[in-house]
């Protein structure tokens, strides 16, 4: 939390309704924008050029299922609202998935 309240403190945008990450303009940080200039060029130089925000996401889930995080707790931390979807779709095996590469 320090971080955060660094970061706030640091920001020219600290009005209630203001953005938590915004732009040079105050404007919010859309995830679109971001991956088009930081995340693919990035990726691009890592070669990496499938990496994307829904990849990370896959990565996440599969990570921390091999690791032992229960079903539940993986659930949460990707915000999934509801406890109807099945196991298998909060990450899979990450030797199988490696092998896509």
């Amino acid at each position: 939390m320090n971080a955060l309240s660094d970061l706030r403190v640091a920001s020219r945008w600290t009005a209630p309704g203001d953005s938590v990450f915004a732009g040079a303009a105050g404007n919010p940080i859309w995830a679109d924008n971001l991956a088009a200039r930081v995340l693919k060029p990035t990726a691009m130089e890592l070669g990496a050029p499938w990496l994307s925000w829904h990849g990370l996401r896959h990565t996440f889930a599969t990570l921390t299922k091999d690791l032992g995080m229960s079903y539940m707790d993986r659930q949460y931390l990707m915000g999934h609202a509801s406890t109807s979807s099945r196991p298998g779709e909060l990450g899979g095996d990450i030797a199988t998935g490696w092998r896509q590469f």
